[in-house]
Protein backbone atom coordinates (compact mmCIF):
# COMPACT_ATOMS: atom_id res chain seq x y z
CA UNK A 1 0.00 0.00 0.00
CA UNK A 2 1.18 3.47 -0.83
CA UNK A 3 -0.23 6.54 0.94
CA UNK A 4 0.14 10.01 -0.52
CA UNK A 5 -1.31 13.52 -0.29
CA UNK A 6 -2.58 15.83 -2.98
CA UNK A 7 -3.69 19.45 -2.76
CA UNK A 8 -7.07 20.33 -4.27
CA UNK A 9 -7.71 23.97 -5.01
CA UNK A 10 -10.92 24.39 -7.00
CA UNK A 11 -12.70 27.62 -6.00
CA UNK A 12 -13.60 27.53 -2.32
CA UNK A 13 -12.12 24.08 -1.57
CA UNK A 14 -8.38 24.34 -0.76
CA UNK A 15 -7.84 21.00 1.02
CA UNK A 16 -5.13 18.39 1.21
CA UNK A 17 -6.53 14.95 0.45
CA UNK A 18 -4.81 11.81 1.74
CA UNK A 19 -5.08 8.88 -0.65
CA UNK A 20 -4.27 5.21 -0.05
CA UNK A 21 -3.33 3.11 -3.08
CA UNK A 22 -3.48 -0.67 -3.07
CA UNK A 23 -2.33 -3.17 -5.70
CA UNK A 24 -5.79 -4.72 -5.88
CA UNK A 25 -9.39 -3.54 -5.40
CA UNK A 26 -10.11 -6.80 -3.54
CA UNK A 27 -10.24 -5.34 -0.01
CA UNK A 28 -11.71 -1.85 -0.36
CA UNK A 29 -13.21 -2.17 -3.89
CA UNK A 30 -10.81 0.46 -5.25
CA UNK A 31 -7.11 0.65 -5.97
CA UNK A 32 -7.07 4.32 -4.89
CA UNK A 33 -9.28 5.75 -2.17
CA UNK A 34 -9.41 9.04 -0.34
CA UNK A 35 -9.01 8.22 3.35
CA UNK A 36 -9.33 11.77 4.66
CA UNK A 37 -8.53 15.42 4.20
CA UNK A 38 -7.16 18.38 6.11
CA UNK A 39 -6.90 22.15 5.96
CA UNK A 40 -3.89 23.76 4.27
CA UNK A 41 -3.24 25.70 7.49
CA UNK A 42 -2.17 22.39 9.07
CA UNK A 43 1.33 21.16 8.21
CA UNK A 44 1.39 18.33 5.69
CA UNK A 45 3.13 16.03 8.16
CA UNK A 46 0.68 16.76 11.00
CA UNK A 47 -2.37 16.49 8.74
CA UNK A 48 -1.12 13.26 7.17
CA UNK A 49 -0.33 11.82 10.61
CA UNK A 50 -3.78 12.54 11.99
CA UNK A 51 -5.56 11.32 8.87
CA UNK A 52 -3.53 8.12 8.48
CA UNK A 53 -3.74 7.24 12.19
CA UNK A 54 -7.51 7.79 12.17
CA UNK A 55 -7.88 5.56 9.12
CA UNK A 56 -5.65 2.85 10.59
CA UNK A 57 -7.60 3.08 13.86
CA UNK A 58 -10.92 2.56 12.06
CA UNK A 59 -9.46 -0.39 10.15
CA UNK A 60 -8.11 -1.92 13.36
CA UNK A 61 -11.30 -1.50 15.39
CA UNK A 62 -14.06 -1.90 12.79
CA UNK A 63 -12.43 -4.48 10.53
CA UNK A 64 -10.08 -6.17 13.04
CA UNK A 65 -7.20 -5.42 10.70
CA UNK A 66 -3.90 -6.49 12.21
CA UNK A 67 -0.82 -4.35 12.12
CA UNK A 68 1.00 -4.39 8.83
CA UNK A 69 4.00 -6.71 8.92
CA UNK A 70 6.66 -4.63 7.22
CA UNK A 71 7.49 -1.28 5.74
CA UNK A 72 9.06 -1.74 2.34
CA UNK A 73 9.93 1.83 1.49
CA UNK A 74 9.62 5.13 3.32
CA UNK A 75 8.98 8.48 1.68
CA UNK A 76 8.34 11.86 3.30
CA UNK A 77 7.55 9.95 6.49
CA UNK A 78 10.67 8.05 7.56
CA UNK A 79 10.63 4.49 8.93
CA UNK A 80 10.92 5.46 12.59
CA UNK A 81 8.03 7.89 12.30
CA UNK A 82 5.81 5.40 10.45
CA UNK A 83 6.43 2.75 13.12
CA UNK A 84 5.76 5.31 15.87
CA UNK A 85 2.44 6.21 14.25
CA UNK A 86 1.58 2.49 14.05
CA UNK A 87 2.36 2.05 17.75
CA UNK A 88 -0.21 4.77 18.51
CA UNK A 89 -2.89 2.63 16.86
CA UNK A 90 -2.06 -1.03 17.53
CA UNK A 91 -1.50 -2.29 21.05
CA UNK A 92 1.55 -3.96 22.55
CA UNK A 93 0.15 -7.43 21.78
CA UNK A 94 0.77 -6.69 18.12
CA UNK A 95 4.48 -6.43 18.85
CA UNK A 96 4.45 -10.05 20.03
CA UNK A 97 2.78 -11.16 16.79
CA UNK A 98 5.00 -8.99 14.58
CA UNK A 99 8.54 -8.82 15.99
CA UNK A 100 9.67 -6.45 13.22
CA UNK A 101 7.28 -3.89 14.68
CA UNK A 102 9.42 -3.48 17.78
CA UNK A 103 12.18 -1.69 15.92
CA UNK A 104 12.37 -0.03 12.57
CA UNK A 105 15.96 -1.27 12.20
CA UNK A 106 14.67 -4.83 11.94
CA UNK A 107 12.30 -3.75 9.17
CA UNK A 108 15.02 -2.04 7.14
Amino acid sequence: MFIWTSFLSPPGIDRFVVIASQDSPEIHSYTDEAIGHFDPDESVLDGAHRTIADWWRSQATEASQPLWESLIQAGEVDRDTAWAWAREVWDADSAKKYPLWRTSKAAA
